[in-house]
């Protein structure tokens, strides 16, 4: 007697069916951390000169002298040009595409765009802590290494970096690291009741605050992570992130766009902790 016909996936495929989710998983972006922590500027348009005061030193007057002579010193410091650049996520696509799909392409290009942007915007204001004079390097970060960081930035502050709020940003790859170090593991030292991990982005150690990033800037002389006042580094907006939507034929374009200065105002108020091992 013959087997009857048996339906299989494989054997018969007329009626197989897959089907496709109607949501869409994200990407996943880093959110800005350095552009928050430093001062801001006034716009710059198509340039902006920052003036400085230069430290000035005192002399004592000799028991001696009659105050007729005395010796003048120079307080203007060596100013300082923030150059604007534009920085801009373009995704295109056309009506075909929107016709045919079942998804809505433009708040999916709007999410991605602005996430994408603000990574770069981060990304190239990190990139600035490679220029600082001041710099320490190791293989690894260590308990020793960090507080000699602070204290060298109080020493280059003269005192400033003891009285103000300090932070440090560090590349994720050193956060195991980070976090076996005292000021961040033993509550007698960070003070408070909290526990290290408590505010997920940032962790307060010897008054410093603490702030992982994955777009540390990274060269051949390793990652240039930062301790820093935020007076160190100035950004000023010509135009702050905004989304351009067009319409050319049939194409439709979401553009995400903004146009910004950075740069190192007080040399003297960062350091650049230079660490080449990945730490991972």
């Amino acid at each position: 007697m013959a087997s009857p016909p048996i339906l299989t996936p494989t054997g018969t495929t007329g009626w197989n069916f897959t089907k496709t989710a109607k949501t869409i998983e994200a990407a996943t972006y880093q959110e800005m951390v350095m552009v928050p922590l430093i001062e801001e500027a006034e716009r710059l348009y198509g340039g902006l000169t920052i003036r400085k005061a230069a430290r000035v030193a005192g002399t004592v007057l000799a028991q001696g002298a009659d105050g007729d002579v005395l010796v003048p010193v120079n307080p203007i410091g060596t100013p300082v040009a923030l150059a604007p650049v534009g920085n801009y996520v373009a995704i295109y696509w056309n009506e075909n595409e929107d016709a045919q799909t079942d998804v809505d392409i433009e708040p999916q290009s709007v999410k991605a765009g602005t996430s994408a942007l603000a990574e770069l915007t981060d990304q190239s204001v990190l990139a600035l802590v490679a220029s600082l004079t001041n710099f320490m390097s190791a293989a690894a970060m260590t308990t020793a290494i960090w507080y000699q960081a602070h204290a060298r930035l109080m020493g280059f502050t003269n005192g400033m970096a003891a009285k103000q709020q300090v932070h440090a940003v560090f590349t994720h790859k050193q956060y195991p690291v980070l976090g076996q170090i005292d000021v961040f593991s033993n509550a007698a030292v960070r003070g408070g009741s909290e526990t290290p991990y408590a505010n997920g982005i940032w962790t307060k150690g010897d008054g410093v605050k603490l702030h992982i990033t994955t777009v540390v800037a990274n060269d051949g002389a390793g990652d240039h992570n930062v301790m820093f006042l935020p007076s160190a580094f100035k950004v000023s907006w010509n135009r702050r992130s905004q989304i351009k939507k067009q319409e050319i034929g049939l194409q439709n374009r979401v553009i995400l766009f903004n146009n910004l200065g950075s740069g190192i105002v007080h040399d003297s108020r960062a350091i650049d902790i230079r660490i080449t091992a990945t730490g991972l």
